[in-house]
């Protein structure tokens, strides 16, 4: 099966070549490259609670929005991975709010992953102000795969692309 990933403007990778699905050995080697996907969002009026800045709630919301994205861009939609009976399940989500976001600001939510073993998997996001600006918000969201009602390791394919953007973790939330 092909996985053609688009990584950055004309760069594409594709994974069928000799990377079986059982070839763990291969798969699951630990590559240090630390990329980030960024995703463009805006704080809209329907965000805005009655203390003037974005509720709490749609955090979560633009977090997950975030998330959704970056699996599109590595070329793992939603709609495929269902197709192939694999679920994400996502077990915690800590956010550390650092300033308010307000009406009209224009944030990009980095991601990447700090944690990233066989079978789990912790994403890192954190939402900025407009060109990597002042940090607003910084989340850490644990998770990992399910098919059949049944825990399993990442799928070799996906790991291979979750390496990419693997950044060792950091002692907290800053």
């Amino acid at each position: 099966m092909h996985f053609p990933i688009l990584l950055s403007a004309p760069v594409y990778l594709s994974f069928a070549a000799g990377l079986g699905r059982n070839d763990f050995s291969v798969a699951y080697r630990r590559v240090v490259m630390g990329e980030k996907i960024v995703v463009p969002a805006r704080v809209r009026n329907y965000m805005i609670d009655s203390y003037g800045h974005m509720n709490n709630a749609q955090y979560l919301i633009l977090l997950e929005e975030a998330r959704t994205q970056f699996l599109e861009r590595v070329g793992f939609p939603l709609e495929e991975l269902l197709r192939q009976g694999l679920l994400i399940f996502i077990n915690e989500i800590q956010i550390r709010f650092k300033r308010p976001a307000l009406l009209g600001e224009r944030l990009e939510i980095f991601n990447w992953f700090p944690v990233l073993s066989r079978a789990r998997v912790t994403w890192r996001q954190e939402i900025r102000l407009e060109n990597g600006g002042e940090l607003v918000a910084a989340a850490t969201v644990s998770g990992g795969f399910i098919k059949n009602g049944r825990v399993i390791p990442i799928p070799p394919e996906i790991y291979q692309v979750m390496q990419v953007y693997y950044i060792p973790a950091e002692p907290d939330l800053k």
